[in-house]
């Protein structure tokens, strides 16, 4: 057993160099088209997301607001969690070396965004109902 475990580890190590090697020659390659974008006169912001499909950014707060609105239309609130997972059936993937935070980070700066209560990880798109909006309307109503 201690020798399948000195296998595997040795085989761990080298598929990590084989993946550091593919990020390298990315980035090169990367590197060499947005050289080659200078100089035809293509947008570099444009270009590199385009490379990379992963969302991040204003990018992930526009679609992560359209996806919401489109698979969650009752505008209630919904946790990150769940919603992070509508993102991801819809087919998207986020960027970062933690992919949940990354989105959880971008949602809660988004100014069409707006939490629900403190640390509850709810949210709702701003103008949408919270939840308290329908206690306050029915004891309105008695």
């Amino acid at each position: 057993m201690a020798t399948n475990v000195a296998e595997q580890r040795n085989r761990a190590e080298r598929l990590q160099e084989l993946a550091d090697d593919a990020r390298v020659q990315a980035e090169d390659q990367e590197a060499a088209l947005r050289d080659l974008g200078e100089l035809v006169g293509i947008d570099p912001q444009l270009r590199l997301e385009q490379l990379d499909a992963r969302l991040r950014g204003q990018r992930l707060q526009e679609i992560a607001v359209r996806v919401l609105a489109e698979r969650h239309p009752d505008g209630e609130p919904i946790h990150y969690k769940q919603w992070y997972a509508l993102l991801r059936e819809a087919g998207y993937s986020i960027g970062g070396k933690d992919p949940q935070a990354t989105f959880l980070s971008s949602i809660s700066r988004s100014p069409q965004v707006r939490s629900v209560g403190r640390r509850s990880g709810l949210y709702v798109i701003a103008g949408g109902k919270t939840g308290d909006e329908d206690a306050s309307a029915s004891s309105v109503a008695a």
